[in-house]
């Protein structure tokens, strides 16, 4: 009764011994390789986020795959290319995939649908608290992305409550924290509400500004403070004041903090508090005043190198080459007395000069500087040697940089006029007030930025002068970045002198025009009025502008093109020259270098000039 039964058993034991005698015998499948994966529908930031996500585009080309292995990444696909793409605001996103082989060699290519991205609707920003009428944080606000109908992208939405948060944090309110923080998609409407609240609780106040580790003597600092006591708190009054702290060159480290940790504890305990003699000794003990919690500031400071020593080889194309040594005494005593030393030799000038500096901080923060100079320099086709004594009050004001001088200054000018040699020396004592103000993002780099310079002197015989005379100049350069890889950079010079007898002026006193920094393709100082040998001899006026745009080709380099028009001129008929070329701009470790080939356009002979300049731009 049972061998049907097991005549059915036995032959299907023999069937699955058959298949496994089968597959043990077949051939194993070939290994593939993803030779390249492509990503079309989608570009810029979404690409970028794909790229980093999509596990697909880290297996390398050498990596064996088997079908399951190739199979398990297509399916994990779809739902990889959704979770990148929504926080771009795509939640609805779909990926089209097409497998081609060669071989064994697998290219994909994937068709990236965004759908409909997902707007807000709705959304609620709030400040609650003493803050609220703030108008710097009204703006924070204002500024908050995404706004109703834009996309809801999670990380504008992340930016701007980081925005925020460390808005409220640079002006004082170190209590603040947020209430609420809600998001709320709904895919099938494609919406999103947005509701944001912070608590600001109140705002800290300046307390007692504390200096260690200072090398100079108490109290000479505290005049830099740019905060009084018990105002509020604001952290751009912090950089200000290490700004200042900086440009002493006293110090090697700076560190400006305030002390969170007595603001904290003296706000607690004042809303702990009830017995009003414990309150009048936690008002003495952290600096609370009627209530209003304070924030002391510790500025940690270590002494820079004191003494620094420079050498240095420089070229350009209007100095030639020259050889520059210096020493520079950061601190002489606890006062703050500064000593400087420097000399150069080069191909065309030569100088020494001493320089003695006092600080002055208690009405405008600035220094009283003496110093004494000598040079030996080309102007023209001369010589001049210059002496100079100088007494200076240099002032900082509201970001502008002011010096008052006093010159004393004796020159002796040779050169050769029509076949004769002319020596003649004169005698200076003239006062001169100066300008300089320089604004950048980037002070090597700028892609934003402008600077202005501006003088006035005066010499008279009344004051033992030789002559009498009055001058006075500006200059501006203004650059401006625009796309990616472009900046344009406008210059202007514009300069004169009224003087009673001008041949009595000394050369270095005069206006020229030409050369790295004037009217490229001409030669350094060769333009304006020359003498009977055609050199140029020094103008009563000077009027330059240039325009150039320039384009970044690699992280570290960019060409530029210019046209540079002025002259140095007596009188209004005086005509102007103008130069055009292309340049070539190299970032390197030390500073922007610009090299450019010129050419004037006042002469069909004249050839191509090339200058060299190595500094910042403003």
């Amino acid at each position: 009764m049972h061998r049907p039964a097991l005549s059915r058993r036995f032959r299907r034991l023999s069937y699955w011994t058959l298949a496994v005698l089968l597959l043990s015998t077949a051939a194993p499948a070939a290994a593939l390789n993803l030779r390249s994966v492509s990503i079309k529908g989608v570009d810029g930031a979404l690409l970028n986020n794909l790229n980093a996500r999509l596990d697909v585009l880290r297996i390398p080309p050498e990596r064996e795959l088997t079908e399951a292995m190739l199979a398990y990444h297509l399916r994990r696909l779809p739902q990889q290319v959704s979770a990148a793409l929504e926080p771009f605001g795509y939640y609805d996103a779909s990926v089209e995939i097409d497998s081609r082989r060669d071989g064994v060699q697998v290219s994909l290519q994937l068709q990236v649908h965004r759908g409909e991205p997902v707007r807000v609707t709705a959304r609620t920003i709030d400040l609650l608290g003493p803050g609220a009428q703030e108008e710097a944080l009204k703006s924070l606000l204002n500024r908050f992305r995404p706004k109703i109908g834009e996309i809801l992208s999670h990380s504008r939405y992340e930016a701007s409550k980081a925005r925020i948060q460390r808005g409220l944090l640079e002006h004082g309110y170190f209590r603040a924290r947020r209430e609420r923080t809600r998001v709320e998609v709904t895919r099938a409407t494609r919406s999103a509400v947005v509701d944001v609240a912070w608590i600001t609780g109140p705002r800290h106040l300046f307390g007692p500004t504390r200096f260690s580790g200072s090398q100079l003597r108490e109290g000479l600092l505290a005049p830099l403070l740019p905060y009084s006591e018990g105002e509020p708190y604001d952290q751009a009054e912090l950089l200000r004041l290490h700004r200042a702290l900086v440009e002493l060159d006293y110090f090697g480290l700076i560190d400006i903090q305030p002390d969170l940790r007595v603001a904290g504890s003296a706000s607690e305990g004042r809303a702990a508090d009830t017995d009003e003699d414990d309150e009048a000794d936690e008002a003495d003990e952290t600096g609370i005043a009627d209530g209003v919690p304070v924030a002391p500031i510790i500025v940690t400071l270590s002494p820079a190198k004191r003494t620094r020593y420079s050498a240095g080889l420089s070229f350009g194309t209007d100095s030639g080459a020259s050889l520059s040594v210096g020493l520079d005494r950061r601190w002489v005593n606890d006062r703050g007395h500064k000593f400087k030393v420097d000399a150069e030799a080069g191909q065309r000038r030569t100088q020494i000069g001493v320089q003695y500096r006092i600080p002055a901080f208690e009405w405008l923060p600035g220094w009283w500087t003496s110093g004494l100079s000598w040079r030996d320099e080309e102007i023209g086709d001369g010589n001049s040697e210059i002496g100079t004594f100088s007494v200076v009050r240099s002032v900082r004001w509201r970001d502008n940089q002011i010096s008052a001088e006093l010159n004393l200054q004796s020159e002796r000018f040779q050169r050769v006029d029509a076949q004769r040699l002319v020596d003649r020396d004169s005698i200076l004592v003239y006062p001169a007030l100066r300008l300089d103000r320089v604004e950048a993002d980037d002070l090597l780099y700028p892609s934003r930025g402008y600077s202005v310079s501006a003088y006035v002197r005066a010499g008279s015989k009344v004051l033992a002068s030789d002559v009498d005379f009055v001058q006075a100049g500006i200059s501006g350069k203004w650059i401006r970045g625009f796309g990616e890889n472009y900046r344009v950079l406008l210059r202007a010079e514009l300069a004169g002198s009224w003087v009673d007898d001008f041949e009595r002026l000394p050369p270095s006193l005069r206006n020229y025009a030409g050369g790295d920094r004037s009217v490229r393709g001409y030669g350094y100082r060769e333009l304006g009025p020359i003498d009977a040998l055609g050199d140029a001899v020094g103008a009563r006026h000077l009027a330059v502008t240039s325009v150039e745009l320039e384009r970044r080709i690699a992280e570290q380099w960019a060409v530029a093109t210019f046209a540079d028009v002025g002259n140095a001129f007596d009188g209004a008929d005086d005509s102007a020259a103008v130069g055009i070329g292309l340049g070539l701009r190299w970032r390197s470790p030390v500073g922007p270098v610009r090299i450019d080939l010129a050419r004037g356009l006042d002469d069909p002979d004249r050839g191509v000039r090339l200058h060299i300049n190595i500094g910042p731009e403003l």
